[in-house]
Order: C-alpha cells, then sequence, then structure tokens
C-alpha cells in the first residue's frame, strides 16, 4: 500500500533564478533568429552552412562524450545511479512527479559516488535538486521497485541484462519514495516539477522514454490510499 496525498499539499519554489539580463539576452536571440529567417538567399545558404558546421562539431562533441564514458568505466568500472518515484493524486488518480529540463522528462537520483550507498546517495540528490539551499530532507526511502541495465553507452536501459552482454556499463536502482504531507519543493531555475498522471506514462516512450513510461505497470502492483 502507498499513501497518497494530493497535489495541493505541495509548493514548489526556485533557487538560483535566472537574471533579468539574461532573459532579455533571451529575448533579443530570439529577435535576431527571427530577422535571419528573413534574409537573402545568400544568407540563407551562409546559414546552412553554419548548420552543418554546427551538427559536425555536435557529433565530435558526442565522439568526445562517449570517450570520456568510455575512459571512466575502464578506470571505475560499472556505473551506479538511483532514482526515485515520488507519488501524490489529484482526484484521487495517482499522479508520478517529474523534473523537466529542455523537454526532457527524468525521475529525480542521479549518479552514486564510488563507496556511496544506494539510500545515502539517494538522499543527497533528492536534497540536491527537490530541497532549499542547505537544507537537508530525511528523505523515507521505501522498496526498490526495479533494476535498470545499460549495456552499452548510448544510453538504452533495459529492465534485464541481455543475454549476449558480459559486461554492464551501468545500474540504475529505482526506489519509492514516500512523500510527507506537506513539502515545499525548491527547484534549479529553467527546470519545472510535473505532476503526471499515471494513464499519460502508459506506453508513451516516445516523450518519457522506456523507464519512465514502465512505471504504471511497475506500480500496478500496489494499491493506493487517497488522503
Amino acid at each position: 500500500m502507498i499513501d497518497l496525498y494530493e497535489n495541493s499539499c505541495y509548493t514548489i519554489s526556485t533557487k538560483e533564478p535566472i537574471k533579468k539580463e539574461e532573459e532579455e539576452k533571451e529575448s533579443e536571440k530570439k529577435e535576431n533568429k527571427k530577422e535571419n529567417e528573413n534574409e537573402n538567399e545568400k544568407e540563407k545558404n551562409k546559414e546552412i552552412e553554419k548548420e552543418n558546421k554546427n551538427e559536425n562539431e555536435k557529433d565530435n562533441s558526442e565522439n568526445a562524450r562517449l570517450k570520456k564514458l568510455k575512459q571512466k568505466y575502464e578506470k571505475q568500472g560499472m556505473r551506479r545511479s538511483v532514482c526515485g518515484v515520488l507519488v501524490a493524486h489529484q482526484f484521487e488518480f495517482p499522479h508520478i512527479l517529474l523534473l523537466e529540463t529542455n523537454d526532457v522528462y527524468e525521475l529525480p537520483g542521479g549518479v552514486l559516488k564510488a563507496s556511496e550507498g544506494e539510500v545515502e546517495g539517494l538522499k543527497r540528490k533528492l536534497n540536491k535538486y527537490l530541497a532549499k539551499k542547505n537544507q537537508k530532507i530525511d528523505w523515507d526511502i521505501g522498496e526498490l521497485l526495479c533494476n535498470w541495465w545499460q549495456p552499452n553507452f548510448n544510453g538504452k536501459m533495459y529492465p534485464y541484462i541481455p543475454a549476449h552482454i558480459t559486461k554492464v556499463k551501468e545500474c540504475k536502482k529505482m526506489f519509492l519514495v514516500n512523500l510527507p504531507e506537506e513539502i515545499d519543493f525548491c527547484i534549479f531555475s529553467g527546470s519545472k516539477l510535473y505532476a503526471v498522471p499515471l494513464c499519460d506514462l502508459y506506453e508513451n516512450t516516445q516523450k518519457f522514454g522506456n523507464v519512465i513510461s514502465a512505471l504504471p505497470n511497475i506500480l500496478g502492483r500496489f494499491e493506493f490510499i487517497f488522503n
């Protein structure tokens, strides 16, 4: 059984807010982009060349990222990470709390330190992403819900280790986090915290990825108590 409280019981604030000057710069960038769209054919060709150059830079950046991951794996072995499943309700229907940054949805969590315990590390990550600065909430970490495995460096996670894989690159452990009746979440500026209905996640891998979209199946064995 999982005790759930209404979304309205929780408040959200931000830390490190975006400065006014940065907002003005962002607005100026949008205006410049709009002006560039109205340039002549010559400028369009230049823009295409620039995009191609940026694409090549992205490829190089991706290759550098993969190289770094491989070097880290060779040095430290399999990466260990954790994530927390925080559940609330609205109109007596379960909602999952997800962080969204640049249209990417994630469960709060992250990579563990070398000698860090899973529960200890998850609490540290929850405080980093969901608590006020210098505040340490003693999160109620519940049971382990699922182990996810990354056999390669492409970010694809599986709830099992493929038979042909002998060296897993990452193990991500998903824990239930029991929420109190009231809490003031504090997230980084530039991010958003959404309460997403469980039904919206079901088989919606295109928007949420295979880990988050599996939550309706993973939580299906629980009985929810709506407070």
